[in-house]
């Protein structure tokens, strides 16, 4: 029997699962059939398909905490162009491929400190949605830093379908 703390274990059942499929999948056997090249693949997809349930369970536990106010930050020194310098590199190729061209306007920026994987997750979230839902055209990113106020502002536009107006 699992037994979960409906507060802050909310998501553990969903870890759990997904360590069981895990472990499953390193033991599961494959067609005897399939060629190794098709064995090779079907391991690269399933794999695939486990990263993307790490990512949802991670996103999820993640808004349990915000929605708990348990959010626990951890301040670091953070290169903000660095980190959307690195994030726009994941999504390249994609874009590429789509047409879609990258404008990035970065003014001098301070390090400062912060939580550097949050915002590298918000970076992910708002480029990854910009790229999927832009079919052709470009997502520019501005980032600027306001020293009267020592606020660094980030600003991701794109020529997508964007959010209907009533969300």
């Amino acid at each position: 029997v699992l037994d979960i703390d409906p507060v802050k274990g909310k998501y553990s059942f969903l870890q759990y699962l997904l360590l069981y499929l895990i472990t499953y999948t390193n033991y599961w056997n494959i067609d005897e059939e399939a060629t190794p090249e098709e064995r090779e693949l079907f391991i690269e997809i399933i794999n695939h398909n486990i990263s993307r349930l790490e990512k949802i369970v991670e996103d999820l536990i993640n808004l349990s905490q915000i929605e708990d106010n348990d959010a626990k930050l951890v301040l670091e020194t953070v290169d903000i162009k660095k980190i959307v310098e690195n994030v726009v590199s994941l999504y390249m190729k994609k874009a590429r491929e789509k047409g879609i061209e990258f404008k990035i306007n970065i003014q001098d920026l301070p390090l400062i400190k912060a939580d550097g994987c949050r915002i590298e997750q918000m970076l992910v979230n708002l480029i990854d949605n910009s790229v999927r839902y832009t079919e052709k055209g470009e997502i520019s990113i501005c980032i600027s830093y306001q020293k009267d106020s020592a606020t660094i502002k980030i600003e991701i536009t794109d020529t997508g379908i964007g959010i209907p107006h009533q969300h």
